[in-house]
């Protein structure tokens, strides 16, 4: 996703660093299907601020909006944790508890069909299903 301001904030719009579409056609297997990822860097053993913390909420939030294939990648030296933006938003600022996942399990779930959005149908954010919500509040005097 494209982080300028204006039309292009894609990543403002959906909360996502990532779109990654999968697409396999075979004999025996054919799917089509996408996640949403907001990329981190934390290391284990350091909390987030709180500022940090609540930006990733609302992050999650965003994503959940499109898709509950949300996920969060953390990034840290030597290591990387990936989880659901679900437990994500539930969770403390220790991110790195949060994260179950390595890279490795979460690719294997991807390719095998326990992961994924069959309404995310390309790698291109203009081709994302994003909601348009509208609020309208008053008050009586």
């Amino acid at each position: 996703m494209r982080h300028r301001s204006g039309r292009a904030a894609e990543e403002k719009n959906t909360g996502a660093d990532l779109l990654i579409h999968v697409a396999l056609d075979t004999p025996a297997l054919k799917y089509s299907k996408g996640v949403l990822v907001q990329a981190k860097r934390n290391e284990p053993g350091v909390s987030m601020s709180n500022g940090e913390h609540a930006r990733l909420l609302a992050q999650c939030g965003k994503m959940l909006s499109i898709t509950s294939a949300a996920y969060v990648f953390n990034f840290s030296k030597g290591k990387m944790r990936c989880g659901s933006a679900t437990v994500v938003q539930g969770s403390s600022n220790d991110l790195i508890a949060a994260l179950p996942l390595t890279p490795y399990r979460f690719f294997l779930d991807l390719f095998r069909c326990a992961t994924g959005d069959q309404e995310i149908t390309s790698h291109r954010y203009d081709d994302l299903k994003i909601p348009t919500a509208i609020l309208i509040q008053g008050a009586v005097p």
